[in-house]
């Protein structure tokens, strides 16, 4: 289980309720799950040091509570464009709940095609690719096993 420090205040049910509501679909369970049991936060510094992180991420925003929030980023952001196929991202359509050690958005689609799929974003419109199709599977890469 991913274990992070630094995080927010824990949510409650309702405050997630509302955070759902800002978006054209449900997220997923396990997104859910993840931000009931702990609301962002970023690697121990011990465990990076271990070389325990699987995957290259810096952290996860906090849905509220925090300096850089996924409200704040979903109206800051407004859309997302894969520059390779020119396919579009609007507000609502995806979640930017995380970032990689070089400050690059993480998010997860709502859209209809690639539902539940997490992709990185270089918000200078250089990279755009998936890292897993699930974010269950996200998760469980973070960890090196």
């Amino acid at each position: 289980m991913v274990e992070l420090v630094h995080y927010e205040k824990k949510l409650t049910e309702d405050e997630y309720t509302e955070f759902e509501k800002l978006f054209s679909a449900k997220l997923p369970l396990s997104f859910k799950e993840h931000y009931i049991r702990i609301n962002g936060g970023f690697l121990a510094e011990e465990d990076v040091e271990n070389d325990l992180w699987g995957l290259p991420v810096g952290g996860f925003n906090p849905i509220k509570y925090g300096k850089v929030t996924i409200e704040q980023l979903v109206s800051d952001i407004e859309s997302i464009e894969n520059p390779d196929t020119g396919e579009e991202y609007q507000e609502g359509e995806y979640v930017p709940f995380a970032y990689d050690d070089g400050g690059h958005t993480i998010f997860i689609s709502l859209k209809e095609g690639d539902y539940g799929h997490i992709y990185l974003y270089d918000c200078d419109g250089e990279s755009f690719f998936q890292i897993s199709e699930k974010f269950e599977k996200f998760i469980s890469r973070l960890y090196k096993n």
